[in-house]
């Protein structure tokens, strides 16, 4: 690293041997910049030029080759009429801790751009599935045909005010997020990390939880072991989950499958819930590595998790159908028993997300909006398919208002984001981290406050128009 302290300007070229953290400025034609946290991984190729001595501890570098990186760090910015670049700004001293230098000017890139999870992708996918959960929450159990009636226009928070809270569809992505990033994925690890969590949720005492993850964490908190706390349903629970890990294991579908029949079991065993939970995790996966989403290329990638299961075939074929005709998620649900509302069964709530998503992939906002607008369980569809969707589009993907609005504690935006960030930094740098686990006795403050809400919108249910 001796090059670091040379006063000659010249380029040099170094490749990432432990991974670490870095800083990604967008650059504007404009006097104006923008920036985020980002993780390079071990085999992450970059290069420099060094100019005689700057009193800067950060030295700005760009991706060698820089063109096939600019769609990963860059897609949402490219937009921009004023955008005209980026570039990435390294500490001097973790170049010299986790860095080679590299002298054949031919090395290739031991980290390929379509392997490389970028951290708007975990951000997005928990900021997603916050911000369809809030939208949603206020017309849980609500039919259709009352929730058009009172929305004419474009959804918003309604919660509190114009203020919008989540609800358990988004704590349990936080947990199993949290989990991930103790575990960084060993399957023993992260059953025990996410069995704590939830005996901690429930003893705060949380609003609107299912039936079915109600027993089963009943169970945990009665002593019985993770491998028989599970009881038979066919519920939402796992699904509203499991977004998250299909991001973190974008580029392992094994170690997904295993993950995700973890998070299943531990609540629900019907395995109804699980294939649904797997379906979930491998459309985020799809997402998160930038696949080709359409009706057809869907029904092909999900062909082999669907062929055990004759009756989640046909769901993922009716929803590609459907989608494919360009019908309304409405329309779709009519046309499918479901004219009140989704219900809390797991296959029916898969089909809407799948025909929502594979019409609005690159979407959030249209997405969000047909999922509340059917009616019924609108929190968990929205939150699912806010989840899928976010994982593509990132936090910038997500209508500003509504995620300005979104005001919670604990678990704030800042905090979620924090999270994101967190998992992002586990995945690339490959090590387990202590998560930062919320405060118990902010956990029960607030879901006392939150249940005093919730009672306020049942009162407001009596009122019309019906």
């Amino acid at each position: 690293m001796s090059g670091l302290a040379s006063s000659a300007a010249k380029t040099i070229r170094f490749k990432v041997k432990a991974g670490f953290e870095a800083i990604c400025m967008y650059h504007y034609r404009a006097p104006v910049t923008a920036s985020e946290t980002v993780s390079l991984p071990p085999g992450f190729v970059f290069e420099l030029s060094l100019e005689p001595v700057s009193g800067t501890e950060g030295i700005s570098v760009l991706p060698c080759p820089m063109g096939a990186w600019e769609e990963v760090f860059a897609p949402d910015m490219k937009g921009f009429k004023k955008y005209s670049g980026y570039s990435l700004i390294v500490l001097k001293k973790n170049i010299t801790a986790n860095c080679v230098a590299i002298t054949d000017d031919a090395a290739q890139l031991d980290v390929s751009p379509d392997a490389f999870i970028h951290h708007r992708s975990f951000s997005g996918s928990i900021l997603g599935t916050a911000v369809g959960d809030a939208i949603g929450l206020p017309y849980e159990g609500v039919s259709a045909r009352r929730i058009n009636k009172w929305n004419t226009r474009i959804l918003r928070h309604r919660f509190l005010f114009a203020w919008g809270m989540i609800s358990d569809d988004t704590e349990h992505t936080c947990l199993v997020a949290e989990s991930l990033a103790e575990s960084n994925g060993d399957p023993d690890r992260f059953q025990t990390a996410l069995a704590k969590r939830l005996r901690w949720w429930f003893f705060a005492l949380p609003a609107g939880i299912g039936f079915g993850t109600l027993r089963a964490i009943l169970k945990l908190c009665l002593g019985f072991k993770v491998e028989h706390s599970g009881v038979n349903s066919a519920g939402n629970g796992p699904m509203m989950r499991s977004a998250i890990l299909g991001v973190f294991c974008a580029d392992n579908e094994k170690l997904c499958q295993e993950l995700v029949k973890i998070n299943t079991r531990i609540t629900h065993l019907d395995p109804r819930a699980e294939r649904a939970a797997q379906i979930v995790a491998k459309a985020a996966a799809m997402a998160a590595r930038g696949d080709k989403i359409t009706p057809e290329e869907v029904v092909v990638q999900l062909r082999a998790w669907t062929t055990p299961d004759e009756n989640l075939r046909a769901i993922v074929e009716l929803a590609a159908n459907s989608a494919a005709m360009g019908e309304t998620a409405r329309t779709f649900c009519q046309r499918h028993n479901m004219k009140r509302g989704v219900p809390g069964y797991c296959y029916s709530t898969l089909m809407v997300v799948l025909q929502i998503w594979m019409r609005h992939p690159n979407d959030y906002g249209k997405a969000i909006s047909e999922a509340v607008r059917c009616g019924g369980d609108t929190d968990t569809v929205a939150a699912i398919v806010g989840g899928i969707v976010g994982t593509r589009v990132g936090t910038m993907g997500i209508p500003k208002v509504w995620l300005d609005n979104l005001k919670d504690w604990p678990r704030s935006k800042t905090w979620m984001q924090r999270l994101g960030y967190q998992l992002a930094s586990t995945k690339a740098i490959h090590l387990k981290q202590p998560a930062g686990n919320v405060f118990f006795p902010f956990s029960l403050m607030r879901n006392l406050v939150f249940m005093s809400i919730v009672m306020l919108h049942g009162f407001r249910r009596l009122l019309p128009p019906y």
